[in-house]
This record gives structure tokens, C-alpha cells and sequence, in this order.
């Protein structure tokens, strides 16, 4: 699988943060809470090909890294 750009950013923050976190922090994280609704469209798009690829899990709490490389694998959407 190949990550973009994008998708980088948001998986490097997941891995760095202990709580789950939601789009909308990420993106406040990488843009600043003023000018996070400019690449907060990006961050859903990265999200959505992450967990598809199934890299990130969607739970109530936020999202999470999938450690398990077996459950790794081509977009099935």
C-alpha cells in the first residue's frame, strides 16, 4: 500500500497521541484551532482511506491504530 502525504500526517499523530483522538483534532493539531477547517476535509478523506486500508479503527472514543499487520491491506472501498 502507498500513504500519501495526508494520510502520514494523520497516522503519525494517532501513533504519537495515548487517547484516542477524532478528525477534527487532528486537524486542529496539524493547522492550529484557527485555520483547522482548511485541511480538516483532507484529514476526513485520510481518515476514511486509513481505515479502509484498516491501519485505523473508528471506536465512540476516537481513533485508534490497528497494530495487527495480518488485518493491513489493499482499500476495499
Amino acid at each position: 500500500m502507498k500513504l500519501r502525504g495526508a494520510e502520514w500526517n494523520v497516522l503519525a499523530i494517532v501513533l504519537a497521541t495515548r487517547e484516542p483522538v477524532n478528525a477534527a483534532e487532528v486537524a486542529r493539531h496539524l493547522r492550529g484551532p484557527r485555520r483547522y477547517r482548511k485541511i480538516y476535509p483532507h484529514v476526513k478523506a485520510a481518515v476514511r482511506d486509513l481505515v479502509a486500508w484498516g491501519l485505523l479503527e473508528r471506536s465512540p472514543d476516537g481513533l485508534t491504530f490497528q497494530p495487527d499487520p495480518a488485518r493491513w491491506g489493499q482499500r476495499t472501498g
